[in-house]
């Protein structure tokens, strides 16, 4: 998030970006939960998630898991992060 030339923003407040990340892993399971430890970074764009995606919920499983940060890549299946997973985010 420091390295600015990268475009990244926060969505879901500044205050979280100082948790530890173990590992980077990326996935685009509705719940990819099984193949996580806590302590990631998962990658997305968000492939799996259309219209019924029920985002609150994907968020909740990811925080109880212990989840260090979700990234969401845009321009391939959505042009920007989905309303709904960013108000899930911020509500924790």
């Amino acid at each position: 998030m420091a390295d600015r030339s990268l475009g990244l923003r926060p969505l879901c407040g500044e205050h979280l970006l100082d948790r530890p990340i173990s590992w980077v892993h990326i996935s685009e399971l509705p719940d990819p939960t099984t193949y996580l430890d806590g302590g990631e970074l998962l990658l997305t764009t968000g492939l799996g998630m259309g219209a019924g995606t029920d985002h609150a919920d994907f968020v909740h499983r990811l925080a109880a898991h212990g989840l260090a940060g979700l990234g969401f890549g845009t321009g391939l299946s959505h042009d920007t992060v989905p309303p709904a997973l960013v108000a899930a985010a911020r509500r924790g």
